[in-house]
C-alpha cells in the first residue's frame, strides 16, 4: 500500500494533504491518493499519466455535452465578458438562466410551466 509519504513531492501528495474529497473513503484516498485529470476532449479525459479514459460521470455534474467543445467555449467566453457568475436567491435571475429555463420548458416531453434551478450559481448558458 502506498501512503502519502511514498507520493514524494507530487500533486497526488499535494492533494492528500490539503484536499478533502466529497464522496471519498479519505482513508483510502491517504493510501492511494486521486486520478488527475490534466485535459479533456470530446468525451475523453486524460490523466497525468497520458492515459485516457472515457468520461461516464462528468454529465452527472455540468460537462455533458463534451469537453473542448469550440462552439461552446466561443458562448461561454462571451458570457465570462458580461457576467461570469451570479445567483439566484432573493428574488434574483439573469439572462441566461431566463433562457435556459424557457429553452428547457419547451423540450419538455410533458406540459411544465416551470423548471427548477439549484442556485450554484450562473453557468454558461448563452444560446450558442
Amino acid at each position: 500500500m502506498n501512503d502519502m509519504n511514498n507520493f514524494g513531492n507530487t500533486p497526488e501528495a499535494r492533494d492528500i494533504a490539503n484536499h478533502f474529497h466529497g464522496y471519498t473513503d479519505a482513508r483510502r484516498h491517504e493510501e492511494v491518493g486521486p486520478l488527475i485529470i490534466v485535459e479533456g476532449e470530446g468525451i475523453y479525459v486524460t490523466d497525468n499519466s497520458g492515459t485516457r479514459y472515457i468520461e461516464g460521470l462528468a454529465g452527472l455534474w455540468s460537462v455533458s455535452v463534451g469537453f473542448r467543445e469550440r462552439r461552446l467555449i466561443d458562448a461561454a467566453m462571451r458570457q465570462m465578458e458580461k457576467l461570469p457568475f451570479y445567483h439566484n436567491f432573493g428574488h434574483k435571475s439573469h439572462g441566461p438562466a431566463i433562457d435556459l429555463a424557457e429553452q428547457l420548458v419547451a423540450l419538455a416531453p410533458v406540459p411544465m410551466s416551470k423548471v427548477f434551478s439549484p442556485t450554484r450559481g450562473q453557468r454558461q448558458t448563452t444560446p450558442c
